[in-house]
């Protein structure tokens, strides 16, 4: 990966790392405690960020080992990284679960959930096509990069969370 790819692919990392331990130390959220609009929107945003940033670093290392930029097994490395990353991610939105949250921010957080997900799922294909490179297997990434992107979409458009204020 040259210079540019890995500085680019290193900056979401910090956002992921943030949300998860903000949220595993309880700094954000205690489930006997509501939680406060400013507290809704910083984790909504990260929780965006995060999701932005493993779809893109899941084209950029696509695209790196189509161009041999990568190698296969680099890639398995990252798509294991990106699964065990979302893991946690979604570990910590389940807690937001036990929380009174209002109707339309528990549907935000189900989504993001899905979002996380669809993007695993789309890390597998990518592991699974670097792994055997098959014009199969390379059909199969396409096509959940493609309902991962979807998803990330609509998880954007739900509440506009990249967008100031509220």
């Amino acid at each position: 990966m040259d210079r540019r790819s890995l500085m680019i692919a290193a900056a979401g990392l910090p956002l992921g790392l943030c949300l998860n331990s903000q949220l595993a130390n309880g700094t954000l959220a205690q489930a006997d405690e509501s939680l406060s609009s400013a507290q809704l929107r910083v984790i909504g945003v990260l929780t965006a960020a995060t999701t932005q940033d493993v779809f893109l670093l899941l084209d950029l290392a696509a695209a790196s080992l189509a161009k041999e930029g990568l190698s296969a097994d680099r890639v398995r490395t990252l798509s294991k990284a990106m699964v065990r990353q979302l893991d946690g991610v979604i570990g910590q939105l389940r807690k937001m679960e036990d929380i009174n949250l209002a109707k339309d921010d528990a549907a935000f957080v189900d989504s993001a959930m899905q979002v996380c997900r669809s993007l695993q799922d789309d890390a597998r294909a990518l592991g699974r096509y670097a792994d055997k490179q098959t014009s199969a297997d390379q059909k199969t990434f396409e096509r959940t990069h493609q309902k991962a992107e979807q998803s990330l979409r609509e998880l954007l458009e739900e509440k506009s969370v990249l967008s100031e204020g509220e």
